[in-house]
């Protein structure tokens, strides 16, 4: 449990988000397979996520992030994509455009595959010539 809470920080945004960012060159073990599967040798974090019942993460657009690749362990809250609401426990979304998660009941557990140099596109490609999309 220490080390977890050694990994956990929480945003500078939003004080109720807890979030654990990995670099692909230091990645704790189980993780080096997610990397190899989805990140293509180009992602630049994977992350751990827990967003608490009864908390949101409100609209905005990342500015560093261009796309990820989400994971959800508990499906409650979805996510919310320029104004539309998607319940997939898995998906990719271009993290450039309006984006949030809404107020649920369940705490929201994520494993995310995040990319800063690749834009959504390069990476929908790359997961549609292995099948995954």
């Amino acid at each position: 449990q220490e080390e977890i809470d050694e990994w956990v920080t929480k945003s500078d945004r939003w004080s109720h988000y807890k979030q654990a960012r990995f670099s692909p060159n230091n990645l704790p073990r189980g993780l080096e397979e997610v990397n190899k599967l989805l990140g293509y040798g180009v992602a630049n974090s994977i992350n751990l996520m827990l967003l608490p019942a009864g908390q949101e993460i409100p609209d905005h657009a990342d500015t560093i992030r261009k796309c990820a690749i989400n994971f959800i362990k508990q499906m409650g809250a979805p996510i919310i994509v320029e104004d539309i609401e998607y319940n997939f426990d898995r998906f990719v979304f271009d993290s450039t455009v309006k984006h949030s998660v809404p107020v649920h009941t369940r705490d929201r557990i994520t494993l995310q595959v995040a990319f800063y140099d690749n834009e959504y596109s390069q990476v929908v490609e790359k997961l549609k010539k292995d099948g995954w999309v």
